[in-house]
């Protein structure tokens, strides 16, 4: 483990990742390599079983572990343990961004298009899609995240080259939406908006972003894109090499030893923080994301900044056991989103499926990260992510 500027320490490659089916809606897929291979990074894995352009890759080079699946033959989790590898890495030379089509199919094969988040209704874009305009989230959805201007320090190279790439995927705009009193950027391309918003909690959030900046609805769709993906497409297409590597918090009141890390993309948090947690009895509960907006995991979400070391005594949010409580109409319910959208009748249209009310109110505006306050202030129980989902599915049935 070696230390880079600003206090980060980057691990080698010796810690296991899985690449996993939460974080993408539905997957089923079609592998390119059987347990017990070699692997190299940046080498595909296995693809997108209905959308074989979708390719995903290996973020260390070693040998594939368990697959394991869940109900209905969906990915749960795609295990890769550390050792040798045929190659270190997977190289390309440079790469082709003489078109959209040559950009995009990159993209696609070099494993950052799962990178993309597509609203209305969350989930990878569809290869062939083009958004009516893109947003990158170079904001902290929480006061604990990685500073985005300490992280972007010293790869305005790659910024540059990032946003250029994703440019050229849209007519639209890109939306660089940074926190109030960010640095200046210097050679951003003219088709690059940059917007400020508070460093606060909700306002870094990509749906805040599009809410105030380009609503989606039923005919307009957007991209979102975190800065660290952004990042890596620069730095792709720069040099021909896949950056698996992430910069992502460890904290919370069980770890010990907090820090920003340099990690692989999926890592174990279980071997993660074996050496920086406390060993006292219950074992600690190992969040994916800040302990409001994130899951219960043993691997680095895609999406996540933050590993939070918590209490497994904690009140989970979204995890309250017994029978439903009454719905009560609580005062901060109805600051719990940064949006203008009225959180007591949306959780009601939620919480009983009804649809066509919920998209009436705008929920095609939301994902799950934008309702988590919702479930977390609630006094009924229910959790308004998995009821959001429901709902989201539903409503995208009937646009087909």
């Amino acid at each position: 483990m070696t230390e880079t500027q600003h206090g980060e320490a980057t691990y080698a490659r010796e810690l296991p990742v899985g690449i996993l089916g939460a974080d993408y809606s539905e997957l089923r897929i079609r592998q390119e390599v059987e347990r017990g291979d070699a692997v190299s990074i940046g080498q595909v894995v296995f693809r997108d079983r209905k959308r074989p352009e979708i390719a995903f890759v290996s973020p260390i080079s070693g040998t594939v572990g368990d697959i394991s699946m869940a109900p209905r033959r969906m990915l749960s989790v795609f295990e890769i343990l550390p050792g040798p590898a045929a190659s270190a890495e997977v190289e390309t030379g440079s790469c082709d961004d003489s078109s959209a089509a040559a950009i995009r199919g990159t993209l696609l094969e070099r494993g950052l298009w799962p990178a993309i988040v597509t609203r209305p209704f969350g989930g990878i874009p569809d290869p062939d899609a083009s958004p009516d305009a893109i947003f990158v989230t170079a904001t902290r959805t929480s006061t604990a995240a990685p500073h985005p201007a300490n992280v972007m320090d010293g790869r305005a190279a790659d910024l540059t080259r990032g946003l250029e790439v994703l440019a050229a995927l849209t007519k639209g705009h890109v939306h660089l939406c940074q926190a109030n009193g960010a640095p200046a950027l210097d050679d951003v391309p003219s088709s690059v908006k940059i917007s400020y918003f508070p460093d606060r909690d909700g306002q870094g959030l990509p749906g805040t972003h599009v809410h105030r900046l380009f609503p989606v609805h039923s005919e307009r769709s957007v991209w979102t894109i975190g800065y660290q993906e952004v990042l890596a497409i620069g730095h792709l297409f720069r040099t021909g090499r896949y950056d698996p590597f992430r910069s992502v918090a460890l904290h919370g009141p069980r770890c010990t030893d907090p820090a920003v890390l340099r990690i692989p993309l999926g890592v174990d948090l279980r071997v993660l923080v074996q050496d920086r947690s406390d060993d006292d009895d219950p074992p600690p509960d190992l969040i994916s994301g800040s302990e409001l907006r994130g899951r219960p995991a043993a691997y680095l979400g895609r999406h996540h900044d933050e590993i939070t070391v918590t209490d497994r005594r904690r009140a989970a949010s979204g995890a309250r056991t017994g029978a439903p409580q009454p719905l009560f109409a609580l005062s901060p319910l109805e600051r719990a989103l940064p949006m203008n959208i009225l959180p007591v009748p949306m959780m009601r249209a939620l919480s009983t499926g009804d649809a066509e009310t919920a998209r009436r109110l705008g929920c095609f505006e939301l994902l799950e990260d934008d309702v988590a306050p919702l479930t977390a202030l609630c006094t009924s129980g229910t959790d308004y992510g998995k009821c959001l989902r429901d709902v989201l599915d539903t409503l995208r049935k009937q646009t087909v």
